[in-house]
């Protein structure tokens, strides 16, 4: 595909953006290209967060011909929107580093596109982590997302069982992660540290998820998961119900 040169040679050793707003840990940005950026009124826009290091790597693509960064991620999103390999991810973590804030215009159907995945990979909602991560997978080549079996520990896999059951719940009531958490009878910040928990404190958070309303039970002496359904309480191994695609 044919590409319009950027001028690159006035940012010197620091790359430096156009129209990017920094938050606490960027650096601050200057314009690298005159063009305006089109109008949004009567269009889909969001304000997104990218690692800086993506923007480069965006900048240098050359699957896409734009000349803003905003319209080079735009174009972007659309191709890993529209290709035929699966975007799945497994996790939405975001980065260390310098992060940018771009007000970017969404291609037409991304939002259901969005809603769509996170809901089938029990994902939590966050549109900012998944942009960053669709990008990194477009700028790879949309290639095929394996499935990988990592061996956990005991207290490793509770603590996705957990994060899972969560989420599960947050999909199919349409509420978000935080409300469930705090409905269940846990803090924020119970959720957020479980990985600082041991076994004794992610029993404490199994008895509080068993006890509350939302229909599922995790019984850690079988490691069985247990969903209730409309009809019939549905039992998986945690193995099984960590690979399991509740919502294909």
């Amino acid at each position: 595909m044919a590409r319009r040169n950027i001028d690159l040679s006035i940012l010197g050793d620091d790359l430096k953006l156009d129209n990017a707003v920094s938050t606490t840990e960027t650096k601050e940005s200057v314009v690298i290209s005159q063009k305006e950026t089109t109008s949004k009124e009567n269009s889909n826009f969001m304000s997104l967060i990218f690692p800086e290091s993506l923007v480069k790597r965006i900048i240098a693509s050359e699957l896409h011909n734009e000349e803003t960064i905003q319209d080079a991620i735009s174009a972007l999103l659309k191709i890993g929107q529209e290709s035929e390999a699966v975007f799945a991810p497994k996790t939405l973590e975001m980065s260390k580093g310098n992060k940018l804030k771009y007000s970017v215009k969404i291609p037409d159907g991304f939002d259901a596109f969005f809603a769509d995945t996170v809901k089938l990979n029990m994902l939590p909602n966050h549109k900012s982590r998944f942009v960053v991560h669709l990008l990194d997978w477009v700028l790879n080549g949309c290639p095929e997302m394996s499935v990988e079996h990592n061996v956990l520990s005991e207290e490793q896999m509770l603590t996705e069982v957990i994060r899972k059951s969560v989420l599960l719940i947050s999909h199919s009531t349409d509420k978000k992660t935080g409300k469930v958490v705090n409905e269940i009878g846990l803090s924020n910040s119970d959720y957020t540290r479980l990985d600082q928990k041991r076994m004794v404190g992610l029993t404490n958070v199994v008895n509080k998820l068993n006890n509350s309303k939302f229909g599922i039970e995790i019984d850690t002496k079988k490691d069985l998961v247990k969903i209730k359904l409309e009809d019939e309480t549905e039992i998986k191994s945690f193995d099984k119900f960590l690979s399991w695609k509740a919502f294909h």
